[in-house]
């Protein structure tokens, strides 16, 4: 199963409130969702922080 990520980012497309999992609904309106796939959910927690959304599209920087 995929991992489901909401988010909002500030103006640099650094992702400044999100909720993420596999099974959620989220309680607000966020600017940006993306469906996850090919990554354990741990994983990606781990790497959230190196995430940016960059013309609509969430880009993992080395």
């Amino acid at each position: 199963m995929g991992i489901l990520f909401f988010c909002n980012v500030d103006s640099e497309g650094k992702i400044i409130e999100s909720i993420s999992g596999e099974r959620i609904v989220p309680q607000k309106q966020y600017d940006y969702f993306f469906y996850i796939t090919g990554k354990d959910y741990e994983t990606f927690l781990q790497d959230l922080p190196n995430y940016r959304v960059i013309n609509s599209e969430l880009v993992l920087e080395s």
